[in-house]
């Protein structure tokens, strides 16, 4: 009987953690609109890292973040409608990814 528990503890374990583990993330954030302008500064050299540059062509204010690969995505940055920020990585491996809502 114990032996039969025991299995049954495990089988339920492991399939949490099966379930878990194709699950999206909590913290998974939504794409910013198609309003918010991106322009992409590629990485040109060792020294000089990814930029982005964002312009709020939406009617309201917006607060996103840029999302880099192999690199730490940026703060959240507030853009009043009409307003560009241009935001740069710390790390020349940076890659850009996407721009979220946050």
């Amino acid at each position: 009987m114990k032996q039969a528990i025991t299995r049954t503890a495990i089988v339920s374990i492991l399939g949490t953690i099966a379930v878990g583990v194709g699950a999206t993330p909590a913290f998974a954030a939504t794409t910013a609109p198609s309003c918010i302008g991106r322009t992409i500064h590629n990485a040109d050299s060792d020294t000089n890292p990814v930029g982005v540059t964002l312009k709020n062509n939406c009617g309201s204010t917006k607060k996103v973040r840029i999302i880099l690969d192999w690199g730490t995505d940026s703060p959240c940055i507030t853009l009043a409608a009409g307003a560009t920020k241009t935001w740069y990585s710390l790390s020349v491996l940076a890659d850009y990814d996407k721009t979220v809502l946050c």
